[in-house]
């Protein structure tokens, strides 16, 4: 019964959000990159369900296998609706939308897999912390990028379309989440959470910005993750 539950409030955050930003959407059309790194937000922050509402590693992927099938159905459907498809937040066709969600779904698929399935429930925070990254910091580096970014990356490894400007908002906003999720989810010493907080922000906008466009939805979820158990694993063998 709690995975009824849990389903149905997956379900029901997914429409309630997508819903709202596409009304937002709809009457902000010239924002639409603030729709698009909305919706990736919205997809991020389910996190917190899946890691919170189902009491089970392989059921929380079974949700996300359920939630890629409705989301399977229901874009292919919407793009054949002409005024469906103005709410397109994809950069190209639909069909861009639907590989960028196999992605996302993917990823987070194998972290709840890998981390939580093998490692155990208490490395849940590192999933969260990975997809936080993608949401808060990609979306800040994007927006902020475009808006602001003036001087390009111009070293051998970076892309050369992202901006100093842009980076540096994403370490910022990846700094500030990372140290609230650590300071309200986990009992580890204040000075460890901003040490560890400096660090991952310094590698989640030197990945996003070294990163092959397209594979940032999986790349930056998954290097972080696993920076911030080894960070943890530090932190147990300097308590002891």
């Amino acid at each position: 019964m709690r995975f009824i539950y849990a389903i149905a409030i997956l379900i029901g955050y997914y429409g309630l959000s997508a819903g709202l930003i596409a009304i937002f959407s709809r009457f902000f059309p010239k924002l639409k990159e603030l729709s698009r790194k909305a919706y990736h937000l919205m997809a991020c922050l389910s996190v917190f369900i899946l890691v919170f509402a189902f009491n089970e590693w392989y059921l929380a992927v079974l949700a996300v296998i359920l939630l890629a099938s409705l989301v399977y159905i229901i874009l292919p459907l919407a793009s054949l609706n002409p005024k469906l498809k103005k709410l397109s937040i994809g950069r190209g066709r639909f069909t861009e939308v639907l590989k960028q969600a196999s992605y996302f779904f993917l990823t987070v698929s194998l972290l709840i897999a890998i981390i939580w399935g093998l490692l155990g429930s208490t490395y849940k925070i590192h999933i969260i912390i990975g997809l936080m990254i993608l949401g808060v910091g990609d979306a800040a580096a994007a927006l902020v990028g475009k808006r602001f970014g003036k001087h390009h990356f111009k070293f051998p490894l970076f892309d050369s379309n992202k901006t100093i400007e842009g980076s540096a908002a994403m370490a910022i906003a990846t700094f500030v989440g990372v140290f609230l999720i650590l300071i309200v989810f986990t009992d580890i010493p204040f000075w460890y959470a901003l040490i560890s907080s400096i660090v991952l922000a310094f590698i989640g906008s030197f990945v996003e910005a070294t990163c092959i466009a397209g594979l940032d939805t999986i790349v930056i979820p998954v290097v972080t993750s696993f920076t911030s158990i080894c960070l943890s694993l530090l932190a147990l063998l300097l308590g002891r």
